[in-house]
């Protein structure tokens, strides 16, 4: 198992893997149990594994958004089994949680998954299908703030033309910020900023400074 998530991991932050693929092997972990089987374990994962990994400026910046009126939502490739006490002690509410979902057959998962699959591409039908299901258009999405950590999101922060795509994949970028230029109760613009050709990844403390950056940009225009 160890070997072949290392595999998993290292394709998706390299942005090789396909989302059948992705999806697919973390499905299969679960397969032949239930949910109630699973609880135990996902707990102490989750506790230990997970959580201990959301940074202290991450938690801080989910809270101002929710003091500042706005809806939080998560979306993940990763299933919505794993995710949900995830979103859960983030105070996400479950239906603004856009996950992959696993296919179960009498209360049992079956190792495979059901639906769209939320990664790349499918995370952006995904978050058409959420907005229309409460009735928003994509327009409501205009005044949002987007942060992530991967370049498989890139279908999400980039245009739909072809040629957009294109340039995104040719940087092959590390890892993306994208900050919103706001002030006086109006969005300006989007400030975005990426890594490529390093490991590096940004931080917790990156983000905070990239924050003041933009507040104070956004302040002169």
């Amino acid at each position: 198992f160890e070997s072949r998530n290392r595999s998993v991991v290292e394709r998706y932050r390299a942005g090789t893997i396909t989302p059948a693929e992705f999806c697919a092997f973390y499905a299969s972990t679960l397969a032949g149990r239930s949910r109630e089987d699973w609880l135990a374990l996902r707990t102490r994962f989750v506790e230990t594994k997970v959580l201990p990994r959301i940074g202290g400026a991450a938690r801080a910046l989910v809270a101002r958004h929710r003091q500042a009126g706005d809806r939080v939502l998560l979306t993940t490739a990763t299933n919505r089994f794993l995710t949900e006490p995830i979103a859960t002690d983030l105070q996400i509410a479950e239906p603004d949680l856009i996950a992959t979902e696993l296919e179960q057959a009498d209360g049992v998962f079956t190792g495979t998954h059901t639906g769209v699959l939320n990664m790349r591409e499918g995370k952006v039908e995904r978050l058409t299908a959420w907005l229309a299901a409460r009735n928003l258009p994509m327009s409501a999405m205009a005044e949002s703030t987007f942060y992530s950590d991967s370049a498989n999101d890139l279908p999400l922060v980039v245009d739909d033309r072809p040629e957009s795509l294109a340039l995104a994949r040719r940087l092959n970028p590390t890892s993306c910020v994208f900050v919103a230029l706001r002030a006086r109760g109006r969005t300006l613009g989007v400030m975005s900023l990426s890594t490529a050709g390093t490991r590096r990844r940004f931080d917790d403390q990156d983000l905070a400074l990239i924050e003041d950056i933009a507040h104070r940009v956004a302040m002169a225009v």
